[in-house]
């Protein structure tokens, strides 16, 4: 795998998990690749797609075990059969 794929995929996982050490030592590195801001915010856009399911697919089955209503934007995820996260299009 080359240096440019490395530094796109720990961008986007930085920013997956919030950690903004990483993503600012992550943005250096891959500006000095020649990694473009418009190719940055796609990977950023991308990933917080990811983080965002996460956080619903989590809320979602806490509720459901807890024996709580599952919030109305909530009750379309399926964790075994969809992603809620709409990151593929």
């Amino acid at each position: 795998m080359d240096e440019k794929t490395k530094i796109m995929i720990s961008l986007g996982a930085a920013t997956a998990c919030n950690c903004i050490p990483c993503f600012e030592h992550l943005y250096c590195h891959a500006k000095s690749l020649g990694i473009t801001d418009q190719v940055i915010q796609i990977i950023v856009d991308i990933s917080t797609k990811v983080k965002n399911g996460a956080h619903i697919a989590i809320k979602t089955t806490i509720d459901e075990t807890l024996n709580n209503e599952v919030p109305k934007e909530d009750k379309n995820f399926k964790s075994t059969t969809a992603c809620p996260c709409d990151c593929v299009q």
